[in-house]
């Protein structure tokens, strides 16, 4: 269902908006939790926050030990998204699956 309601229309945009000529980036972020890959799952990696109700409905309690290597990688992404327009990683191209793995 996650797919069909957010991954999907987020592709079809990703691919408008790269066909349009714009600077285009896509993330997926496939960390497994206890309820599977969900659409929300990276909110806690991207704020630092394991240890939140949010974050063990999606994480478990405790989180998983491979926590505490992925939040500043993200947030250090999405600062230079926020201050370049550039996370870091190739740009989305349609038809070519160069799509940043996280």
């Amino acid at each position: 269902m996650s797919d069909a309601l957010v991954r999907m229309p987020t592709t079809w945009t990703a691919e408008a908006h790269a066909g349009a000529g714009g600077r285009t980036w896509l993330y997926d972020f496939a960390w497994r939790g206890p309820a599977g890959a969900t659409h929300g799952i990276d909110v806690p990696f991207v704020f630092g926050l394991p240890e939140t109700r949010y974050a063990a409905r999606f994480l478990g309690s405790p989180p998983p030990a491979g926590f505490a290597a992925l939040p500043e990688r993200i947030r250090t992404a999405w600062t230079l998204f926020a201050a370049t327009g550039d996370p870091g990683w190739p740009r989305y191209e349609p038809g070519l699956s160069r799509v940043a793995r996280t």
